[in-house]
């Protein structure tokens, strides 16, 4: 009997038994891509909240009541991804990190903090509003309705050291920008009233590897968000019909 005859494989696994596991993994992985890519066809020709800071434009342009010319770029991209159907969205490696580990950081969130969370992982759902906007929730709290949700980010060993160090209730708009806006959109989508900010790093050996914060609403930040949303769908409407979009 040749060795690939043999159904046995060091530590008394067999060859079948491999590659059964294989075949899981490969099928489990590839669920989870069809899954993304299901999502972000969803998302195509809507503002999300992972890009709805573009709308805002920089801190200079946050109390402006036009938009700026990056939020102009923006709708160009939105006006784009509804003409043709695809999106020029890619994975960095930093990407595919955050998504590897998204559903650990949540379930080591539930398991620390004791608060129940739905939705997330595999389970995780976009949620649209209205016809041109929308957010996709790491994972949403609720009672009866949404009352709060959670955005997990897995960012670099360095970067979570600073966060972890540094960011605080007072700070975090003006440390994190991006994601302030990010989790106020979420909130405006859902009707929600606070948005956990948790930062997770897996390769933490000592000390704790996870970081968060409740950023509750802010309505006046909602306002402007409101203002600039309806701007920008004017724009992306009346580029549609200029395109022949409705024709």
């Amino acid at each position: 009997m040749g060795f690939f005859d043999s159904e046995f494989i060091i530590g008394g696994v067999t060859a079948s038994d491999y590659s059964e596991t294989l075949h899981m993994l490969e099928t489990k992985e590839n669920q989870a891509k069809i899954k993304r890519e299901e999502k972000l066809k969803q998302r195509l020709g809507r503002f999300t909240a992972s890009n709805v800071h573009k709308l805002i434009g920089g801190k200079r342009d946050e109390k402006s009541k036009e938009l700026s010319k990056g939020a102009v770029s923006y709708i160009n991209e939105i006006v784009s991804e509804a003409t043709t159907g695809e999106t020029d969205f890619f994975e960095t490696k930093d990407t595919r990190h955050g998504i590897a580990y998204e559903e650990e950081a949540m379930l080591y969130f539930i398991e620390t903090t004791g608060i129940k969370v739905e939705s997330f992982g595999e389970d995780q759902k976009f949620i649209p509003f209205g016809n041109h906007a929308g957010c996709s929730p790491d994972g949403i709290i609720k009672d009866i309705f949404i009352v709060g949700g959670a955005e997990t980010k897995c960012p670099k060993s360095a970067t979570f050291a600073k966060y972890a160090t540094e960011l605080t209730l007072e700070n975090f708009k003006a440390e994190c920008w991006e994601y302030y806006w990010q989790l106020q959109f979420s909130m405006f989508c859902t009707g929600a009233t606070f948005w956990y900010f948790i930062a997770y790093d897996p390769r933490v050996k000592k000390g704790s590897k996870i970081f968060y914060l409740k950023i509750e609403r802010n309505e006046t930040d909602i306002e402007n968000l409101k203002s600039k949303l309806q701007l920008a769908i004017a724009l992306k409407e009346y580029k549609l019909k200029k395109l022949g979009y409705y024709n």
